[in-house]
């Protein structure tokens, strides 16, 4: 009695296994009529969805990203991979408990070619090339702090601890503490500012969220 008990225990256990499985390994392609954006999340017939979302041209005209997402309750989680022929644009990474997490590759005609490595969120590694002839080769510590190669125009500057010093003309490159995604930029002659600037380099889980995911409604 024990072990037919058991038996039924263990298929039990078994058949819910296979079917979370199955809801996790589902695979849609949009336009996908039961596939909705609402609430800040992606939808399956009114609920959370967690799958692959395949992205397919439809004709010449669509302007909207080729490849895939992959989604967990309703938000990015593993590997998306997209592109855009028509302005040129692709980009692939991976999001890990809601951060960005391992490779981040970005081609865009207007930012860039960059290549970027993530660690539980925080950028770690930085190179590419940039518009107005910038080539970038860059690693970032735990402070935020720039170590490695800027190069303009043939013009190389080589950072330590986020700093340049030659000839009485100071350059300070980091990271942004406070929001993460802002690139800092002090330039300081014989200890006084001259100029400080600042780009956008990153952008949250929830932007890449806000700008892609209305996507999946496509009809």
């Amino acid at each position: 009695m024990q072990r037919r008990n058991m038996k039924r225990i263990l298929l039990v256990i078994l058949l819910i296994t296979v079917m979370l499985s199955c809801e996790n390994s589902r695979e849609l392609t949009i336009p996908n009529k039961d596939l909705s954006y609402k609430d800040g999340i992606v939808q399956y017939k009114g609920k959370a969805y967690t799958g692959k979302i395949n992205m397919k041209k439809l004709n010449d005209k669509e302007q909207y990203e080729q490849g895939f997402m992959n989604i967990k309750n309703g938000h990015l989680e593993g590997v998306t991979e997209l592109k855009n022929e028509m302005i040129g644009t692709y980009f692939k990474f991976n999001v890990k408990k809601g951060k960005l997490d391992g490779e981040y590759i970005l081609e865009h005609p207007k930012i860039g070619d960059l290549k970027m490595l993530f660690e539980d969120g925080q950028l770690k590694k930085l190179s590419g090339k940039l518009p107005n002839n910038i080539n970038e080769d860059l690693t970032i510590d735990k402070d935020g702090n720039v170590n490695g190669t800027f190069e303009q125009d043939g013009q190389k500057l080589e950072f330590k601890n986020g700093l340049v010093d030659e000839d009485g003309l100071k350059v300070k490159m980091y990271i942004d503490k406070e929001t993460g995604q802002k690139m800092i930029t002090e330039v300081y002659q014989d200890d006084k500012t001259v100029s400080k600037g600042e780009a956008i380099i990153l952008f949250s889980i929830k932007d890449f969220e806000t700008a892609m995911l209305p996507s999946v409604a496509v009809k």
